[in-house]
Parts: C-alpha cells; structure tokens; sequence
C-alpha cells in the first residue's frame, strides 16, 4: 500500500515518550499544569511548543507544533504527534552523538535536502528547525511497514524523516502504558452505543456453500479462520434472513458477534494487561465496536473446543500501525439461543504486535 498526502502544514516543536513529557516541560522551564495551549520559548526561534492532555488516559503530548489541527485530522494525529515529539527532543538533545545514536536505535532515518543527519551538512535540528518558513507542504508515503514523511519549505529545503510503522514508536507509550490507557478508555465508555449498521447483501452476491447456507465472504486476516464472513438462509419464499440457529453453532455465534442479528451480547472482561490482570469489568458488543471504529478493522474466528464448547474470537486490525486487540470467549452449544440474557465471560488482550498473533494460536 502506497498512500500519498499533500497537506499545509504549520512548523514548530515537540519531545518524546508520553512518561517523559513531564521532564521536557522541566527541561524546558514551564509548569508541569500547562494544558491545551502553545508557548513560546526562547530555545527555537518564531516557533511554538504546544501542549495537549487527554484527560481520560491522563497522558500529555508536549511537541514543537508542526501542523494546524485540521492537518492533524486528515493525516493521521499519532504521526503527526510523533514528529512534533520528535522535533522537539532533536532540538533539546545535548549532543549529536546522544541524537544519532538514538536514531538508529529506533530505526528513524533522517536527511535535510539529501544531506544524512550528522553529516557535515546537517548537524543541527535546530538550525533547520528555526530557519524553517511556515507554512510547509508536508508529503506522507507508506511502504513496507515504514513511513516517509517530506516537509517542503523556504522554496528549495526539503526535511526528510522515514521510520517504522511502530505502534510504541509513533505513540510514544510502551505496552505497560498503552494497555493502561486503554483500560481507561474502555471504562470511560459508559454512554449508550448502536450495533454497527448492516443491510442485507444481494442474493447474487453470496455463495451457496454444502450446508445450505448462503455466505457473505469476506478477507482474512492471517489466519483462514478469522476472516469478515457473514452467514444467512433463504425461507420457502425465498427471502434472505441473517441467520441464528443453534443448528449452525459456529456460524450463529459469528454473525452475532458481527451484529447483525440485532442481539447486543454483555460481555463480563477481564483485560489481560501488560504485567497482570484488571478486575472484571462489564461491557456491550456495541461499545467494543464503538470504541474501535475508527481505526481499526474487525475479523471473527470460531472453532470447537469439544463437541459442547464453542470458542469465539474477535480481532480488532490497526492496519496503518500493524498491531491489534483482541477479546476470546468460551460459549456452550446449549447457551446460544440465551445470547441476549446471559452476560458472556471473556479476556480481553491489547495492544498485540500483528507479527504475533499466530503464536496465539
């Protein structure tokens, strides 16, 4: 997949990691209560640090402020955050040395009009930071799970910076810290969700397999068993209907999974955290797909765990950061038709590199 995006953007600063953002502010002489602002400092010329907190994970983004918000929206706000954080700590960094090593370590490849970081043309983030003119363009590739990201500025200057598709990379946050930001996340979703919409597909377009059923099918991901098939019956007049038998245990169990049957499963959750374990907590299908709509793509898998067991398991894909969450439940064969009524136990596990999700199976 190649994406490629031209957006005005606005150049100014930023740091790293969301633990450390407490000490650049240190660093930097500003209160440790700043909040949802920008600030001038003396430490890069005409530009601004801006300082945004999320008040549900309590997590900080403190950066030199690259680009406008609206910008922010149509590139992707995790990368745009990283290179402000990114900016700011090469600005901040005592020595070239410290800096270069750091880069490497990350895999972050950087070049001002060809020219490699640390070579005798470009030994300063600073000085191309402070003789940047605002606005840039800002141009964004993704290729083999690695980003390049172009700032075109002062008529001829081109900033370059290619790094990995990295979850930890780009957020800033270790998986100790993500899977703790997304407890938060999912305990702070306490409004009322809907069941994501579904129309009933055409006949033509559905694939009559050696059970009778008629199948939606759709990818998969990684596995053959996780995939987006949705399952249905004609009645004698011919008509669709999703269907919901326990006759079909696996491929009911799915489609309620995916919504469609209008059942909004309670699910009793255990997170599965980095280090440990939540206490249970309880939550609707709904607001699980609520809560991942925006960025990520689901899968469902089922298999037999014995002839009266059932286990599902719904995959959550960030395909732009290669990482997943994941929620598995064990359900009997003669506890399907209480779908609606019983509250369903099952783990939840976040923040899962892609890579590993085979060796969960």
């Amino acid at each position: 997949m190649k994406l490629r995006l031209i957006f005005p953007a606005v150049l100014l600063l930023i740091g790293t990691n969301v633990q450390a953002q407490n000490q650049i502010l240190a660093d930097l002489h500003l209160p440790e209560t700043l909040c949802d602002t920008t600030v001038d400092i003396p430490a890069v010329s005409d530009k601004k640090i801006i300082i945004e907190c999320d008040p549900v994970t309590q997590s900080r983004h403190v950066g030199i402020s690259l680009f406008s918000p609206e910008s922010k929206e149509m590139i992707g706000r995790p990368i745009c955050e990283f290179l402000e954080r990114l900016a700011l700590q090469l600005c901040m960094t005592s020595t070239l040395d410290e800096a270069t090593t750091y880069l490497k370590r990350k895999g972050i490849d950087l070049t001002f009009n060809g020219k490699p970081y640390g070579s005798e043309q470009f030994k300063s983030m600073r000085r191309v930071i402070d003789a940047a003119i605002i606005p840039s363009d800002f141009q964004l590739t993704d290729s083999d799970k690695r980003f390049h990201a172009t700032f075109y500025f002062n008529l001829f200057d081109r900033l370059e910076i290619e790094f990995p598709a990295s979850r930890e990379l780009i957020f800033g946050t270790d998986k100790k810290t993500a899977d703790q930001e997304i407890y938060a996340t999912l305990l702070s979703s306490t409004d009322s969700a809907s069941l994501p919409p579904h129309d009933l597909p055409p006949i033509a377009s559905l694939y009559n397999d050696s059970t009778g059923l008629y199948v939606s099918k759709g990818k998969s991901f990684m596995l053959d068993i996780l995939n987006e098939n949705k399952y249905y019956t004609l009645d004698d007049k011919g008509n669709l209907h999703v269907l919901f038998s326990p006759e079909y245990p696996e491929q009911s169990v799915r489609n309620v999974m995916w919504g469609i049957t209008d059942i909004d499963p309670l699910f009793c959750v255990t997170h599965r955290m980095y280090g440990g374990y939540t206490p249970s907590f309880e939550l609707r299908l709904s607001k699980l797909f609520q809560t991942f709509a925006d960025d990520f793509t689901p899968y469902i898998g089922t298999q037999m765990l014995d002839e009266q067991t059932l286990q599902c398991v719904i995959v959550f894909h960030n395909n732009t950061y290669h990482y997943l969450h994941m929620i598995v439940c064990s359900i009997s064969i003669g506890e399907i038709g209480q779908l609606a009524t019983k509250t369903i136990q099952a783990d939840f596990f976040s923040n899962i590199p892609q890579h590993n999700l085979k060796k969960l199976f």
